[in-house]
């Protein structure tokens, strides 16, 4: 059953009339250890769970075969009523198909933003397997096919309704001459089989992609749970809509959307409350539960897109940014040499822009914001940061500001920390995350602590990531395939400096977003082409290997068709790829593969992209020459009207009268529409503007004046 997160109270209120049932009487936590969002929306959860000493137990995953193995080791031979959550994993693989067989009484409510959701959630009648989705998701729910007793059936049986319609069609071609009936049971079942495999092919070929932030669909339950929307449930709200948008997984109308919804709630929370007046109550990490005061609160404000600028110098700020870096080009002296001209057109000195920014005045910071906005304004059409100022939230506590964008840079490098050791079977990831879920709370001390820490974590990866990736754009190793009509960066053929950093899915992302938009701007002419990315090896001798979108959409989910394509080759029956399904992650855009395998995968990946490539051609051939014929066949009709008009003027006095006078009447419409069409061609055809891609924003217009001449 899918239900959208208003029906929260409902659901709460079945899941703790189960609570007498139970031993446990409580709750199972299951999430996944690769997104900031998640720990958004597990340190919401939680909190909530404490506040209503409601006893839970929480079990963190790093991928759908750990998933699989906490749910036989928690519910074998289970018989009671239980209830598991599971935050963001489980959207992809229907829940009960991964729970042991013995298991019983079970529900599971998933709260999970990857997409595409698997259909056998979508059917009103099983209320044990509930998904919640909402209205405003990029995915509707008239997009998901509704669940068929067909997508169970096993190998054997759809071999043997073949075989039954076969026989059907040879009974049919011996009994045609005796006229009597023969029976179309098993042609009618092979013909829903075709159908159905069509339309979920149809479904899963959209691709991957991220829907609503998980936060956000648990925020109606921690609000009651919390009592309000307090500073425990806004914040991680705001950190992991932000998360979304830092990575890109999100369109920009959808972020604005839920960015002005998310504003309505923090205005009427913090809207009348400054400063020491600002007092809330906030609950304490501790086993007492009792509540400290705070005056911390949440803002929402424009933030420039430089990556922890209150955390280093100016100059640092910029040259590390992955916005400003790939248009000025920072890792080279070049580009620094226009870095330092910036800051001097703003009225600031070189040794000023290197002092950290703690250490400025504060109305230094001022005549900064001021003379930044003027500077971006002179040089906006030279250096395209047309969009370097976006809405975003901060959190303001004592003196210290602390940006949501900051908080998921420390948080991504703190989940990165810990990925899979040197040593065979020796997993920290789980404390990272824990580690994680501390720095959500800014405010507090040990929050404050492991922030700092994953903040000087963020710094150092973000140097590798501008420098290796620099390096890759000068040495053009983003290749361009355009018969597969993709583009290829392989890091295991030639690791990087800093390749141990690029092994976790979160830091070859963002190498990779990096190397995409820097090679936009320099190359002349942009590849709007999607990304295959094959990263360095591990120490179990795989790569991971990741799809990228070429660039982002306006309005639209972010579907990445590598999703899908992944998936059919890994799955065909003549696949000899070997690689690491222990390590199936619940993006499906992301897969490890082992190394000696990655150059017959990615030549699979081309192949499956080039007769995806024809097929489409044929499609747009086929349409074409469908719409030749019909303007053919309404160009012969317009002769035989043309005759039978003739006709009829030439008929008696009566009708000849009647027929003129529709002849002028026509002729006077016709008149009317050649004059507008006049009017339309002095106008010009340009009334409406054209949309701009968003590649050819990046593109500098020195480089632009070079390609004219």
């Amino acid at each position: 059953m899918i239900i959208s997160s208003q029906q929260w109270h409902v659901l709460w209120e079945a899941i703790t009339d189960d609570f007498p049932g139970s031993t446990e009487k409580g709750l199972s936590v299951i999430f996944s250890l690769q997104e900031v969002e998640t720990v958004c929306a597990v340190k919401m959860l939680l909190a909530g769970l404490k506040m209503q000493d409601v006893h839970y137990t929480a079990y963190p995953v790093d991928n759908v075969s750990e998933l699989r193995s906490t749910l036989h080791a928690l519910l074998e031979g289970s018989q009671e009523f239980r209830t598991v959550v599971l935050v963001n994993c489980g959207a992809g693989h229907f829940a009960r198909d991964l729970q042991p067989a013995s298991a019983q009484n079970v529900r599971y409510v998933v709260v999970d933003s990857h997409r595409p959701v698997c259909p056998k959630y979508n059917n009103a009648d099983d209320i044990e397997c509930v998904l919640l989705l909402d209205d405003d998701d990029p995915l509707s729910l008239q997009q998901i096919p509704p669940a068929c007793d067909l997508d169970g059936i096993t190998e054997e049986e759809r071999q043997s309704i073949i075989d039954g319609a076969e026989r059907e069609d040879q009974e049919e071609e011996e009994q045609s001459q005796d006229g009597q009936p023969v029976s179309r049971e098993w042609r009618d079942k092979l013909r829903a089989l075709r159908a159905r495999q069509r339309l979920l092919s149809d479904y899963f070929d959209m691709g991957s992609s991220y829907g609503k932030p998980s936060p956000l669909l648990l925020q109606p339950l921690a609000e009651e749970l919390a009592g309000r929307a307090d500073l425990s449930v806004l914040w991680p709200c705001c950190v992991g809509l932000t998360d979304q948008w830092v990575h890109q997984r999100v369109s920009s109308e959808h972020y604005r959307l839920w960015y002005a919804k998310l504003c309505n709630d923090v205005g009427n929370y913090f809207g009348d409350n400054k400063g020491a007046q600002g007092q809330q109550q906030q609950r304490d990490n501790n086993s007492t539960g009792q509540r400290a005061p705070s005056t911390a609160r949440v803002a929402a404000e424009r933030e420039y897109r430089i990556m922890l600028h209150r955390h280093w110098s100016l100059f640092d700020a910029f040259a590390y940014s992955s916005y400003v870096a790939p248009r000025m080009q920072t890792w080279r002296q070049a580009g620094r040499e226009s870095l330092q001209l910036l800051f001097a057109h703003m009225g600031i000195k070189e040794a000023q822009a290197k002092l950290p920014y703690t250490s400025l005045q504060q109305h230094d910071l001022q005549a900064f914001h001021g003379k930044l906005q003027e500077a971006l304004e002179k040089s906006r059409s030279r250096l395209a940061f047309s969009d370097l100022a976006c809405d975003g939230f901060a959190l303001h506590h004592s003196r210290q500001v602390t940006a949501a964008s900051d908080v998921v840079h420390a948080v991504t490098a703190l989940l990165t920390e810990h990925t899979v050791a040197e040593v065979a079977g020796d997993r920290q990831s789980s404390a990272a995350f824990w580690h994680a879920v501390e720095a959500i709370d800014a405010h507090s001390t040990e929050g404050w602590k492991q922030l700092q820490h994953g903040i000087k974590m963020a710094k150092c990866m973000q140097q590798a990531i501008i420098q290796d990736g620099g390096l890759m754009v000068t040495d053009r190793m983003l290749i361009t395939n355009a018969a597969a009509k993709m583009q290829e960066l392989f890091l295991h053929t030639s690791p990087p400096t800093n390749a141990r950093e690029f092994r976790h899915p979160l830091t070859l992302l963002r190498l990779a977003q990096f190397v995409r938009d820097a090679t936009k701007v320099a190359r002349l002419r942009p590849c709007s082409y999607p990304i295959l990315v094959v990263g360095p090896e591990d120490s179990q001798g795989c790569c991971l290997v990741l799809g990228l979108r070429a660039n982002l959409l306006a309005s639209e989910a972010q579907y990445n068709i590598f999703g899908r394509t992944f998936r059919s080759v890994l799955e065909h029956l003549d696949c000899n790829i070997m690689w690491d399904d222990s390590r199936e992650a619940f993006d499906s855009a992301v897969v490890y593969v082992n190394k000696a395998s990655i150059q017959g995968f990615c030549s699979d990946i081309r192949s499956a992209l080039c007769e995806a490539a024809r097929a489409a051609e044929e499609a747009r051939q086929q349409e074409q020459k469908q719409q030749q014929q019909e303007q053919q066949q309404q160009g012969r009709r317009r002769p035989r009207d043309q005759a039978a008009g003739d006709g009829a003027a030439a008929a008696g006095p009566a009708e000849g009268s009647r027929d003129s006078q529709r002849q002028r009447t026509s002729e006077g419409a016709a008149a009317a529409a050649a004059a507008a069409a006049a009017s339309e061609e002095l106008l010009g055809s340009d009334a409406e503007p054209a949309e701009v891609a968003g590649d050819e924003e990046m593109i500098p217009a020195s480089d632009a004046e070079e390609d004219e001449q």
